[in-house]
């Protein structure tokens, strides 16, 4: 029985065919093909809910102190919660340093606000407008003209591309952010336009600090009803032209050449969705070109021509500062202190662009605005604040300010009204004289003087104090004369007269 069961185990051993090679068995690959798809899914989902806790905490998210774009659109959403933009600006950074929201606001008694980014072109402009309307219907739209200019979205490089995701980030209605993302963008940055963490990874090694900072949430906080609220503007400088480069201006000439000026097809794509859109909306639409120093562009005439084909001055209202230069109004104190091409303007100089500006939409456009002088809403944005005494008057006498005259002729100079009041460390008054009143060339080679009542480092006394007019501050109703101290204090105003 053994024999012949090893027979047997035999005879089926050489029934094995050894000479044959093993091959692959081709019906497992559809098995480790979705295995693999199955695994590398849940990899992509994984890494995708990863980067989108991350960017949603903004851990990546840039530094807010000279992020313009995302600081105006939070407090624009913050700001129509319960108020309506009656004039918005739109533009570049030309626009929110060249424009003094503040100013503009009260002289006309609306809410004005600035929609801008840095380096932004028409394309990022229009998608900014169309946002703006989910939230708010203006009666006036302004357009600044720097923002007119040879772009093409699907070939942005380096800052100007940079800037554009810092726009598009800062923005907040996610569909018009879908709708707007091809056209916008390239199709390879798609996924950065949308992610912080994707465009600013490497801060794990060159900004850590702005990581600790995000990830403490130490965020720059919108201002609560009553406090500054900056409307969208940020004007960096406060001093102007200096010798050093006044002095180029005689040396090398202007360093802008208006027939070097271009624009693409998609500019006057773009520029006619803006004009529809406004035209859809009933709304007004302005073009702004705020100036640079009076030296600084060369045959800037070319460039208006180039930009008048394609705006269309006959047809929408254009405010030309550069065209109508004003030399009493826009001196060496109005541009920041530089000889490249891109000059901004000082503080100085958007006060006096704003009152231009105020003055252009009264007088030029027939339109009918709100005026909310005094509604609460608007007087908790405004009352007390920068440009607000120099436009309106005090409503009660309170720790913003003291009337100390209403509509009052002293010796010969009749005067609407004296304000005393604090600013920046300084003791302001404030003589308004009505313009039908007084012609300031009857002030020609005289001064303005006020006799008044003062402390002085807590002494009282009877002085003779000097005011100054600011070509800059020009009020649509008024003359404004100051005279600042931080030491004097006036209690009384007893006279007003002109002296040699």
């Amino acid at each position: 029985m053994k024999g012949k069961s090893k027979k047997a185990d035999k005879q089926v051993g050489l029934k094995v065919n050894t000479s044959k090679p093993l091959t692959h068995d081709t019906r497992l690959e559809p098995k480790t093909l979705a295995m693999f798809l199955k695994k590398s899914a849940v990899i992509l989902f994984v890494v995708s809910i990863i980067v989108i806790l991350l960017d949603f905490k903004g851990l990546f998210d840039s530094s807010e102190i000279n992020y313009h774009s995302k600081r105006a659109w939070d407090e624009f959403y913050a700001f129509t919660e319960d108020k309506e933009i009656d004039v918005l600006l739109i533009g570049n950074s030309h626009v929110y340093t060249g424009i003094n929201p503040q100013s503009l606001s009260t002289s006309l008694g609306v809410n004005s606000f600035i929609l801008s980014a840095p380096g932004t072109h028409l394309g990022d402009v229009y998608f900014s407008f169309k946002e703006a309307l989910k939230r708010t219907k203006p009666k006036v739209v302004v357009v600044e003209t720097y923002s007119i200019n040879n772009f093409d979205p699907y070939d942005l490089k380096g800052s100007a591309l940079s800037d554009q995701f810092k726009s598009f980030a800062s923005r907040k209605n996610i569909g018009i952010k879908l709708m707007s993302t091809p056209m916008l963008f390239s199709l390879e940055n798609y996924l950065y336009a949308w992610s912080s963490l994707l465009r600013n990874h490497s801060f794990i090694f060159t900004d850590p600090a702005q990581l600790d900072l995000n990830l403490k949430k130490k965020k720059m906080k919108i201002p609560p009803p009553g406090e500054d609220y900056k409307l969208g503007k940020y004007i960096r400088f406060v001093s102007g032209l200096e010798s050093v480069n006044l002095k180029k201006y005689d040396e090398l000439g202007a360093p802008v050449k208006g027939e070097e000026f271009k624009f693409s097809k998609y500019t006057v794509k773009y520029l006619e969705k803006i004009k529809k859109l406004a035209s859809e909306n009933n709304i007004k639409l302005v073009f702004l070109t705020l100036p640079m120093y009076k030296r600084h562009i060369e045959n800037y005439e070319l460039w208006k021509l180039k930009l008048n084909d394609i705006i269309d001055s006959n047809v929408y209202p254009w405010l030309d500062l550069q065209d109508r230069y004003d030399e009493f109004k826009f001196d060496e104190t109005s541009f920041e202190n530089t000889y490249e091409a891109n000059q901004h303007m000082t503080y100085n100089g958007s006060v006096a662009a704003s009152y231009a500006l105020a003055s252009f939409i009264r007088n030029d456009l027939k339109i009918t605005l709100p005026q909310r002088f005094s509604e609460s809403k608007w007087l908790e944005v405004f009352y007390g604040k920068d440009s607000y005494f120099e436009n309106c008057p005090v409503l009660n006498n309170d720790a913003f300010g003291k009337s100390l005259a209403n509509y009052v002729k002293f010796s010969t100079i009749p005067v609407k009204e004296i304000i005393a009041y604090k600013r920046r460390g300084n003791n302001v008054l404030l003589v308004k004289i009505d313009k039908i009143e007084l012609n300031l060339s009857t002030l020609w080679n005289k001064k303005l003087m006020v006799t008044a009542n003062a402390m002085v480092n807590g002494v009282g006394g009877l002085y003779n104090i000097e005011l100054f007019n600011y070509p800059a501050w020009n009020p649509l109703n008024h003359h404004l004369f100051f005279h600042f101290s931080k030491d004097l204090e006036v209690i009384e105003v007893l006279d007003v007269f002109l002296t040699n």
